[in-house]
């Protein structure tokens, strides 16, 4: 049986990310460990639900799609992301992400731009997402292979071993930032 699925959303596009322009990992090495579903947001210290979303399997890629909460006027925000075990860690997979455009449903199933990462750990039926960010983890991305962008909100990392080598590092010293639960 798949574990629930971790939603990737909004907070992707935040400034802070751990990123790379285009896909940075080979789609043959994708796993799908989680299931399809609606899936609870929860803080992670008061277990308030943030926001809901939607998520399907599109040819072994995860869509999420936020689920508009009354009163949105916003169109929802989808995102394709892709997991990847992290070496020497059950359970624990690093995300890639990237926003797609989609209008009516119909997506752009061609995304360009950067990609964002960060790691999820399943843990029965809790996924926790740790999401690091640039500006305080500045020094464990350089020490990696990490390289800032112009204002240091960004780090870039050219090859895979570097950014799992960083996030290996990082989740010795993290917590995570948000909790998921499928919902029924």
């Amino acid at each position: 049986m798949r574990a629930p699925f971790l939603v990737i959303a909004a907070a992707l596009l935040t400034a802070g990310c751990w990123s790379h322009d285009g896909w940075l990992y080979a789609e043959e090495n994708a796993v799908t460990p989680l299931a399809a579903g609606t899936y609870a947001k929860r803080d992670i210290s008061a277990g308030d639900v943030l926001e809901t979303d939607k998520v399907v399997v599109v040819d072994g890629t995860y869509r999420v799609t936020e689920i508009p909460q009354p009163g949105d006027t916003d169109d929802p925000l989808t995102h394709d992301v892709r997991f990847f075990p992290l070496p020497g860690r059950a359970n624990t997979y690093v995300y890639e992400a990237t926003s797609v455009s989609c209008d009516a449903g119909v997506c752009d199933t061609s995304p360009v731009g950067a990609r964002y990462f960060g790691l999820i750990e399943i843990d029965g039926t809790d996924i926790f997402r740790y999401d690091p960010d640039c500006k305080s983890t500045l020094d464990i991305a350089v020490k990696h292979g990490g390289k800032p962008g112009q204002d240091s909100s960004t780090c870039f990392f050219d090859n895979a071993s570097d950014l799992e080598d960083a996030l290996e590092d990082y989740l010795g010293s993290a917590a995570p930032d948000s909790r998921y639960t499928l919902e029924p």
